[in-house]
């Protein structure tokens, strides 16, 4: 296995914190912050914002709250799928998030 030197290793995160900065910059370039919702303003699909292949209020909820627990979908408590405000945002199991939206036959 090879080892790196400290300065290496310094480069290497610099880079990627520097890259991370860039992320982060170009997804709050697309959030138009209202009294109410966050709306996001980049890609859609079906209601939902999208940045890449990931939905923008879950980016959102990694970025400011913290890991999505595997199986949890996140909830939008205001209703608003476009809204990514963090305070907006629950993680609900799936059978809680079915039971928060009865009737929609989406799931």
């Amino acid at each position: 296995m090879k080892t790196i030197s400290e300065a290496q290793r310094k480069q290497i995160l610099i880079a990627h914190d520097g890259r991370r900065k860039q992320a982060e910059a170009y997804f709050w370039h697309r959030v138009r912050k209202t009294r109410g919702c966050w709306i996001w303003t980049g890609c859609t699909n079906n209601g939902y914002g999208y940045i890449g292949r990931s939905k923008a209020h879950r980016r959102m909820y990694t970025m400011m709250i913290g890991p999505i627990p595997d199986g949890y979908h996140i909830h939008h408590t205001c209703g608003t799928k476009l809204c990514v405000k963090p305070v907006h945002l629950v993680a609900m199991s799936e059978q809680d998030h079915i039971d928060e939206h009865p009737g929609r036959g989406w799931w």
